[in-house]
């Protein structure tokens, strides 16, 4: 067991850091729009493609709000310095999206 704890921690020793930063999580949400325009574009059954996009962009929806938030802080702050945040530095309660953040980690 102390073996398997062990390898654990050196692979989480070796792994990089992720983080969805403001400049990174608009690329992926205009990648995911990108996607469900297709699927409701392509898919026969209509009822199901649109059910389908709206359930993946409600559950998109408190990015969209991070986003603006880091916006709005952007503007406030443009002429102090700039030190890099990720946008999940915003988010201090981890169910604020219906998951938790170690999914994004």
């Amino acid at each position: 067991m102390e073996e398997a704890e062990a390898a654990a921690a050196v692979a989480s020793q070796e792994q990089p850091r992720r983080a969805l930063t403001a400049t990174n999580l608009p690329q992926c949400m205009d990648l995911l729009s990108q996607a469900m325009k297709i699927i409701e574009e392509n898919y026969p059954n209509v009822e199901r493609s649109t059910a389908v996009t709206r359930g993946v962009m409600s559950k998109l929806a408190c990015y969209e709000v991070l986003l603006k938030e880091k916006n709005q802080q952007s503007i406030t702050t443009f002429f102090q310095a700039d030190t890099p945040k990720t946008v999940m530095e915003l988010d201090t309660d981890p169910d604020w999206c219906g998951w938790p953040i170690s999914m994004l980690d």
